[in-house]
């Protein structure tokens, strides 16, 4: 059994653009999934936003706050901003779910 994550994408207060949504990633173990991340967190999501459509793809904001850093440098109680495709094979988060997030730049 592998580990496949279909799309997301996370920005820090900048401009957004299709061309850095990462469509697919795949790995057979966790510790390979660990090293290709540069950023793990765990965090709870505080707010959800409408949906969105960036060149025909529809998306979910939704917004996390930083509740502890695993790897990487992002700050602790520091809130990102989350960009989830919409669609049935990856479930939108709701608001106040806590979410393990592999994260990279």
């Amino acid at each position: 059994m592998g580990i496949a994550i279909i799309s997301a994408l996370v920005w820090f207060g900048m401009n957004v653009s299709s061309s850095s949504v990462k469509i697919g990633y795949y790995s057979d173990n966790v510790e390979q999934l660990i090293k290709d991340t540069d950023t793990i967190i765990e965090g709870v999501a505080t707010n959800i936003k409408n949906s969105i459509t960036l060149e025909g793809v529809r998306f979910v904001e939704t917004k996390v706050l930083v509740i502890d850093v695993l790897k990487g440098g992002l700050e602790k109680d520091k809130e990102i901003w989350l960009l989830q495709t919409k669609v049935k094979m990856d479930p939108i988060i709701g608001k106040n779910d806590r979410v393990l997030l592999f994260l990279e730049k």
